[in-house]
């Protein structure tokens, strides 16, 4: 991540005897491990001084609190994602989306299911979970806390193509371009997806501005077992009407 990137963190309770280390601590690591622009805490609001006391222990970065705005809301998983939908809605209009990291390891189940259901909806892939092997009680063991960095591109990227074939179901042709103009940057099986659907709106464009010549070109392209065989050779014979 750059210096200019955004750490996003859910603020939880931990467990109240062993504050330091099952909540502190972890938090603290996360912050840490990157050169923040800025720090996006989201406590609920009975964790709204925990996120207070991880405010003051970096007193030289520039952190921000956004609470669940109602008691009891961390359990509430789509009340959660309300919340967090429009906290990275804000992030966004100052960073792009690969300059936004969430780290969903600290809050309710209810509330890391949220921060993360609202990164895919933004298209955010960047996430990071601490964890680490684990005590007879299921708690990671202080001082062994390990920073998994995991990319959500099959996520971002399968919501991007449900997308692209909304648009082709809809007849929206021609945005579909720009829709997927970085289809580089996903996984190759989902690359091969999104060029697949990106030769079939060329195609069914042309085809919708009567272009049945160019169509009939594109065409060429699919199999002889494709779906849209019986599509392509009829433009084939509508160019030749058309060209006598």
């Amino acid at each position: 991540m750059s210096s200019g990137a955004a750490l996003v963190l859910t603020i939880g309770t931990g467990n109240k005897e062993r504050l330091e280390e099952s909540l502190y601590t972890p938090l603290t690591k996360s912050i840490r491990d990157g050169e923040w622009r800025e720090i996006v805490l989201l406590p609920s609001q009975a964790t709204e001084e925990a996120a207070e006391v991880l405010r003051q222990r970096f007193p030289d970065l520039h952190i921000n609190m956004y609470s669940l705005p109602s008691k009891n809301m961390e359990n509430n998983a789509d009340a959660c994602f309300a919340h967090f939908n429009d906290v990275l809605g804000k992030l966004l209009k100052e960073y792009k989306r690969e300059e936004i990291l969430i780290d969903f390891t600290r809050g309710t189940k209810g509330m890391s299911a949220a921060l993360v259901l609202a990164a895919v909806r933004h298209n955010i892939p960047q996430m990071r979970y601490i964890g680490g092997p684990r005590d007879k009680h299921g708690a990671v063991i202080p001082g062994k806390e390990e920073i998994a960095n995991l990319d959500a591109v099959q996520a971002t990227g399968r919501r991007l193509l449900d997308d692209a074939r909304h648009l082709l179901r809809q007849g929206d042709f021609a945005a579909m371009p720009k829709l997927l103009s970085n289809l580089s940057n996903l996984p190759e099986g989902l690359r091969r997806e999104g060029a697949m659907l990106l030769e079939r709106a060329e195609f069914y464009g042309a085809w919708d501005r009567l272009a049945y010549g160019e169509a009939a070109e594109l065409g060429k392209a699919f199999s002889e077992k494709s779906a849209l065989h019986d599509a392509v050779d009829w433009t084939r014979k509508l160019a030749d009407a058309v060209h006598g």
